[in-house]
């Protein structure tokens, strides 16, 4: 319980911080942006619209993030492990949870007063 509520915490002193200082650069961002037409739409994003479109009960979605079984486990294509094999070694792959990297973020809210 302690570590939630510490996570908690956190969590709320990393956001106020981030809106805090971001909303005078997300000003500043859309001024300078603002003459600049869109991009066209990507076209991953289609393969997951289709996937939510598709009513079939065994289809799997394979376009963006990280692939998992119906129990929620990491699916890795063997490519990938061979890939990793190569490149990565024995470093982890999953992605951080959502409050991030507890060092990194213990070492970020140091400075919050400057």
């Amino acid at each position: 319980r302690r570590a939630a509520r510490q996570q908690r915490t956190m969590l709320r002193r990393s956001a106020s911080l981030l809106s805090q200082r971001a909303a005078p650069a997300a000003a500043a961002a859309r001024t300078f942006w603002a003459g600049v037409p869109m991009a066209p739409v990507d076209p991953i994003l289609g393969v997951s619209e289709a996937f939510k479109a598709d009513t079939n009960p065994l289809k799997m979605n394979v376009g963006v993030g990280a692939y998992r079984n119906d129990d929620g486990k990491p699916v890795v294509l063997e490519c990938v492990r061979e890939a990793e094999r190569r490149v990565a070694g024995a470093h982890n792959m999953e992605y951080l949870p959502i409050v991030g990297d507890r060092e990194f973020v213990n070492e970020a809210l140091k400075y919050e007063t400057l």
